[in-house]
């Protein structure tokens, strides 16, 4: 790629030094050659980080969240597409977006919620994203909706 174009994405905020942006991409992972998605998530402060390119479910989602003896603590994002930008971008995933949108569940725009775990080299796979995970996944969210204050209008207030 020629310096100047270069130089210019990276004066615009389109590229950093990595060649990373918003942009999420399959790259292979710098010290064990895994092949993950890697991009910036949507914060003020963009960083870069490296996602497993395989879906989790609800249950991967939890574990991956809460860690375990053989098993480090990770962040999870949510790997969405953008029909505007023509791109898909990693969003990290916090409490309200969980139960809101439960990983395998569709959103209220229609798409399937892709999770991905924050990679870690060597670490232990966790449950894939499957037909059964996204059932379960789709209950819990109707559940939650079902059980918010604010659903039944006659309900005491929750405090």
């Amino acid at each position: 790629m020629p310096a100047a174009l270069v130089a210019h994405l990276k004066a615009t905020g389109a590229w950093d030094a990595g060649g990373v942006s918003r942009r999420a991409q399959a790259r292979p992972c710098r010290r064990c050659a895994v092949v993950c998605m890697v991009g910036m998530p949507s914060t003020p402060c963009a960083y870069e980080v490296r996602c497993d390119s395989v879906p989790i479910d609800a249950v991967g989602e939890a574990l991956a969240l809460i860690g375990g003896t053989d098993m480090p603590v990770r962040a999870t994002y949510r790997l969405r597409w953008y029909p505007g930008r023509g791109r898909y971008e990693l969003d990290r995933r916090n409490v309200w977006s969980i139960r809101a949108a439960p990983a395998g569940s569709t959103d209220d725009d229609g798409q399937r919620v892709i999770v991905l775990a924050e990679h870690v080299c060597g670490a232990p796979a966790l449950p894939v994203s499957t037909a059964a995970g996204r059932a379960l996944a789709e209950q819990a969210r109707q559940a939650a909706e079902d059980a918010a204050p604010w659903a039944d209008p006659d309900a005491p207030p929750p405090f």
